[in-house]
């Protein structure tokens, strides 16, 4: 089946009125109804919804790509539709939208989904055809063009796979660009050396591109894959010809390898960005050789390039011959004795394809050890291969999901399945095949549910899944933490300027504030939705609003988030044998009113009392210290502010502060407050800046916007940075927040506001030592944080 066979003339529409994202996904679904390609449009949108909330399908170009697979879709289409003007689209470029292909594939429509989508990519990689499709004034036109193109391009294909068929590892391990001995002793140190070696002998035409993407790629996940190996890889134009360059390391280098060890063989494979899929062969055909500890071993004693090849060489004969044998067996599984177990399975892994493949490997040796027959599906990055049917669901006596992104679940319903990260897969292979011929695992229910519990699978996944949770909620935060914490800034330099009761700062003071009063119900609510779905959503939030107003902060918010999930998850499975007369009402009437009633009863009766009773157990503590020990108090009051930041210890400590400077005019303490309130986004921002391997993209982009923050006296911009990493941000910003302020009481600076930041503090006493204690205490907590972080592997 082609983009053409899908392309339907009647569904186009090539003047699209909408004007926002939400409205051109109802207005093309509206025409898919209307043609009946989909039989109900509510669940169609939700699922198109759904992916959106993954990531956006604008593609940049001016192209965007929603697609769904649902039950809703009577046949596979492509409707295709223009906009004149463009629509934001949330694109990855930030440019409008002009061309939109919206994909709808029915639920048992196998890999159409995919394939479509991968043809339609591939075709509007060309900016000649997008253009020829943005002019196209009627649907016979596009239709012709789309004809046209894939015409063109079936014998580019053809072309393509002659060559990669004939392409082996051995083919591109050149001789000459080997580093048998690898003087590197740092991750950047040993791709820079090899990279130099690609350069010298004209496999690259220049370094930087190479290296930027060779890093790219580390930033998704570390090609460090354990057991001694690195397989960095890249795919850029700055490539002449297809190269593995095999490095040795005699003391091993760390890698940020996934099993923590240092890396002793390193494999780095440049392809020209025309390369196709020699890329991803490659980097299968090398995890599946270097499955082999006989194999590593020999490569580890190999002391010349002619040694090396010859022994891939060897290895890629022997490699032939076993996967002709295994591809034998598998052509006769469907004859197998019944006698004989049978098991399915399926690897994956979020980005590259070396895991998705060395788990194919590991899975299928065992089985031949342990005498069962298997046959497994393999969702890399060059598609679903190995497609498991029906029938071979229908045989097996259990399946096997070594993962680490989402798979295609449904089709397993009723079965027995094991369920592991894809690191599993190579690792506790026979453990998984055991478990899966002697159908000892829950039975998967297409409702998400299961009927018995994999206890050790969800000990090793409750982290991570606590931490998605976590993710979800500070990635929506986010926006309100920059958007606010700039106005209120801006407001503040303001009021600086023309005074408090100036129109302008009032607008900007309120706008910035208000958009702060969102930040924990946004944080809370996002969490809990990760959790229970659409209805933790509304709970959620709520009980964010409810941690704000008693006090708790932030700390209470995010707990109140994880409360308001794991209640609506509770509901959702009390309700679970409901009859189906009455399902309709749990989504409108019953998630929301009892999700809301039980949350609210937590909230209500046991976090926020616990929250307001240590905030006045700590500001009697403080008023009971009195002024006697000046900078012993500075130092409390700095390390409180930068506890929780906004929860009991900091509303504790500015309230000390400003009833001191109410009461006396006195700003000593309030010196000491301030500082320790602008100490947490300053250290972070600046270990941004100095460690910029420590963080992630996003986050380096948001800690510039805490350098305003941290001046500003705004803390809350440090918040989804505590809320990640608690016990490395906050620690290092208590000690920071606590050496400033009690230097601020040592030095006799004072502060006449109780806000304003870097634009009160020249009203102050000795406002040189209040920059200099401001300084110091960044500089430590800063120095802290990005010495005790661990580079990023993802």
């Amino acid at each position: 089946m082609q983009v053409t066979d899908l392309l339907k003339k009647d569904v186009m529409l090539l003047d699209l009125q909408a004007s926002s994202k939400e409205d051109v996904i109802d207005e093309m679904i509206a025409s898919l109804y209307k043609h009946n390609i989909i039989t109900d449009q509510p669940s169609f949108k939700e699922a198109i919804l759904a992916r959106e909330e993954q990531s956006s399908t604008g593609l940049g170009d001016g192209i965007a790509m929603p697609h769904a697979k649902t039950a809703a879709v009577t046949e596979p289409t492509v409707l295709f539709a223009k906009s004149k003007t463009g629509i934001d689209y949330d694109s990855l470029d930030g440019q409008p939208a002009h061309l939109f292909f919206m994909i709808a594939v029915p639920e048992g429509g196998n890999d159409t989904h995919l394939q479509t989508i991968a043809a339609l990519s591939r075709l509007l990689m060309e900016p000649d055809f997008t253009s020829k499709l943005k002019e196209a004034g009627t649907p016979d036109e596009v239709q012709a063009l789309f004809a046209e193109a894939t015409k063109e391009e079936a014998p580019e294909e053809e072309k393509n796979e002659e060559t990669n068929e004939e392409m082996k590892v051995t083919d591109l391990l050149k001789k000459d660009v080997m580093l048998l001995d690898l003087q590197a002793s740092s991750k950047e140190d040993v791709i820079d050396e090899m990279i130099a070696s690609l350069y010298k002998h004209n496999v690259l035409t220049e370094q930087a591109s190479f290296k930027q993407a060779i890093l790219a790629r580390e930033e998704q996940s570390s090609t460090g894959l354990g057991d001694g190996i690195a397989m960095p890889h890249a795919k850029t134009k700055a490539v002449t010809e297809p190269t593995v360059l095999f490095a040795k390391s005699k003391n091993g280098v760390d890698y940020d390898s996934l099993d923590g060890q240092p890396a002793h063989l390193f494999f780095m494979i440049a392809v020209p960005e025309g390369g196709n899929d020699t890329h991803l062969q490659t980097l299968a055909a090398l995890s599946k050789l270097l499955m082999e500890p006989s194999f590593v071993a020999k490569l580890k004693e190999a002391a010349t390039p002619d040694e090396v090849q010859q022994l891939f060489l060897e290895a890629t004969a022997e490699d032939a011959e076993e996967t002709d044998e295994t591809n034998a067996s598998e052509a006769d599984l469907s004859t197998s004795s019944d006698e004989k177990p049978f098991v399915v399975a399926v690897t994956a892994c979020p980005t590259g394809i070396a895991h998705t493949y060395m788990a194919e490997d590991a899975l299928k040796k065992k089985a031949k050890e342990m005498d069962v027959d298997i046959k497994v599906e393999t969702n890399g990055s060059d598609g679903t291969k190995n497609h498991l049917t029906d029938e071979d669901i229908n045989r097996a006596s259990g399946v096997i999901i070594a993962a680490s992104k989402k798979v295609e679940m449904a089709r397993f319903d009723g079965k027995h399945v094991v369920e592991r990260p894809v690191v599993d897969g190579i690792k506790k292979a026979e453990e998984l095949i055991t478990k899966a011929s002697n159908q000892d695992a829950p039975i998967y229910h297409a409702s998400g549910e299961q009927s018995g519990d994999d206890e050790e699978y969800e000990k090793q996944s409750a982290w991570g899944k606590i931490y998605k949770d976590l993710m979800n909620g500070i990635s929506h935060m986010l926006p309100f933490v920059i958007g606010g914490g700039i106005l209120l800034a801006i407001s503040f330099l303001f009021e600086r300027a023309l005074g408090e009761e100036s129109e302008v700062f009032l607008f900007f003071n309120s706008v910035g504030d208000t958009a702060f009063s969102f930040l924990i119900p946004i944080l809370a609510g996002y969490i809990a939705m990760s959790i229970g779905d659409r209805p933790g959503l509304m709970p959620g939030i709520v009980a964010g609003m409810m941690a704000d107003n008693s006090d708790a902060g932030f700390i209470g918010g995010l707990i109140g988030g994880f409360v308001a999930g794991y209640l609506i998850v509770l509901i959702k499975h009390l309700l679970k044998n409901l009859p189906q007369s009455l399902a309709s009402l749990k989504p409108i009437l019953l998630y929301p009113v009892l999700g809301l009633l039980a949350t609210g009863v937590a909230m209500y009766f046991a976090i926020g009392p616990i929250f307001s009773t240590l905030n006045s157990f700590i500001l009697n503590f403080l008023e009971g210290l009195g002024t006697g020990n000046i900078v012993l108090l500075g130092i409390l009051l700095g390390g409180m502010m930068a506890i929780d930041m906004g929860g009991p210890f900091n509303k504790a400590a500015y309230t000390f502060s400003i009833g001191i400077f109410n009461d006396t005019g006195e700003g000593a303490f309030m010196a000491a407050a301030m500082i320790g309130g602008m100490v947490p986004p300053l250290a972070i921002a600046l270990a941004t800046t100095i460690f910029k391997n420590k963080f992630t993209a996003d986050e380096r982009k948001s800690g510039t916007a805490n350098y305003i923050m941290g001046l500003s006296f705004v803390t809350e911009g440090a918040i989804p940075f505590a809320a990640a990493d608690p016990l490395r941000v906050i620690t290092s910003s208590v000690i920071g927040a606590a050496i400033a302020g009690g230097l601020t009481q040592f030095f006799h600076s004072t502060i006449p506001a109780p806000h304003g930041g870097i634009f009160v503090v020249f009203l102050g006493n000795a406002w040189w030592f209040f920059l200099l204690s401001l300084l110091i205490g960044t500089v430590i907590s800063a120095l802290i944080l990005g010495i005790w972080k661990k580079p990023v592997s993802k």
